[in-house]
């Protein structure tokens, strides 16, 4: 196998023509050189093979290959083919064996370019959101919470706030709220008729003035 021959009275095996490079064959005595077919993509060959050799961990390599190479930054070798990193990671190393080997942006940022080979594509998670690392996007904070650029995580609001579209927002004047994690602004408790307050973000009744003779409130 791996080799052939069209001649007649040839005298040792030896003199069989083998097949070139990059190519086998796995047929006993042939006869002419169209059936050395060549290896296909993550495989390789030397000559007068009689079958193909998977290329080794974190290499790859084309059809009708003679040899692998190692695969570049931003990819890893998997199964004889270079497959780029996930998004949220990235790597600047040659012949990575895995894709679960190339680095994770950290926590409060994100990236979404495939076969990345720079941590310069991790960008951090603006106000309002947040991730995990080797996040691929960032998530928005839940009702009720908020958060800081590069946040892993986003807080609760606290007392005379109200978490909306990531942020802690001050309850209205005329309004308080002792609560933490309010979701609302319209959640926050309304000073009662007769009274005011022009406290903004409020955090007690106590702000709640009675109004003074002469005058109203609804």
């Amino acid at each position: 196998v791996g080799t052939w021959s069209d001649a007649v009275g040839l005298t040792s095996r030896a003199d069989c023509s083998p097949c070139p490079s990059g190519s086998f064959s796995g047929v006993l005595g042939a006869t002419s050189g169209d059936t050395c077919s060549p290896c296909r993509a993550g495989m390789f060959s030397n000559e007068g093979a009689g079958f193909c050799e998977a290329c080794p961990i974190g290499l790859s390599s084309v059809t009708g290959a003679s040899e692998c190479t190692p695969c570049g930054p931003g990819q890893a070798g998997e199964e004889g083919d270079c497959r780029r990193c996930p998004v949220g990671t990235w790597s600047d190393a040659v012949g990575l064996a895995s894709r679960a080997d190339c680095t994770p942006c950290p926590s409060g940022s994100f990236s979404d370019v495939l076969g990345a080979i720079s941590n310069d594509t991790c960008t951090l998670c603006r106000t309002g959101m947040f991730s995990k690392e080797g996040a691929g996007y960032c998530e928005f904070c839940p009702a009720g919470s908020s958060s800081e650029p590069g946040a892993s995580e986003c807080t609760p609001c606290g007392p005379g706030r109200a978490g909306e579209e990531g942020v802690c927002r001050r309850c209205p004047v005329g309004t308080w709220s002792d609560a933490v994690g309010l979701t609302s602004r319209a959640d926050c408790s309304p000073c009662p008729s007769g009274s005011f307050s022009g406290v903004l973000g409020a955090t007690s009744g106590d702000t709640c003035s009675p109004c003074r003779a002469g005058m109203f409130s609804n």
